[in-house]
């Protein structure tokens, strides 16, 4: 599948009971371009939440071996069949250990907006959806996620405060959140 002894980027997928948007998800992934990629899945059937997938991040991070991390949730999907491509073009020109971009949820549209743009992040305004990150800063501060409800977001403002970190700003839409499922299955789609 790599084109390269290590894979650029490791997509982490928490998996929750969303057959049709995991297919939607993996569709996105496997119509890439470039295929150089390798997916870690964290898979929960029995329903321990939100705090327990977030540690799995932390629990399961030797398993990444990207040179790259990204966070593609079951619910998201890749923008376009070039993404990976692109992500790799921009970090070989511009050496970033971070790179910011935009993503599209149905309820909240493009984020971050303008007003959060090239900014530190705003919780509620800005995920781990809208980032790419070097795998020795995602595992340098992927301890701030574990277990704290808003962990994705102490997350990615750690990386982002990082003084080590060469952040690169890209004007375009990289992801889309298909639905915000807030951890719940599929048929629970009534309750959201």
């Amino acid at each position: 599948m790599a084109e390269h002894p290590r894979p650029f980027v490791t997509l982490f997928t928490r998996c929750y009971k969303r057959p049709k948007a995991l297919a939607v998800c993996n569709a996105s992934v496997e119509l890439q371009s470039v295929q150089d990629y390798q997916r870690v899945f964290i898979v929960d059937e029995i329903g321990r939440g939100l705090e327990w997938a977030d540690a799995q991040f932390y629990e399961r991070r030797h398993e990444a071996l990207g040179r790259y991390v990204y966070m593609l949730d079951d619910d998201n999907i890749l923008a376009h069949a070039n993404v990976i491509e692109k992500w790799r073009w921009v970090t070989t020109l511009t050496g970033c250990e971070v790179m910011m971009f935009k993503a599209g949820y149905a309820d909240l549209g493009i984020l971050p907006q303008d007003d959060c743009w090239m900014q530190p992040p705003a919780h509620g305004r800005i995920s781990p959806l809208n980032a790419l990150v070097s795998r020795e800063l995602f595992l340098k501060h992927i301890d701030k996620w574990r277990g704290a409800y808003v962990g994705d977001f102490e997350y990615l403002q750690a990386v982002m405060a990082d003084e080590t970190a060469s952040i690169v700003w890209l004007d375009d839409v990289m992801a889309y959140c298909q639905r915000r499922s807030y951890g719940k299955p599929e048929e629970d789609d009534a309750a959201i």
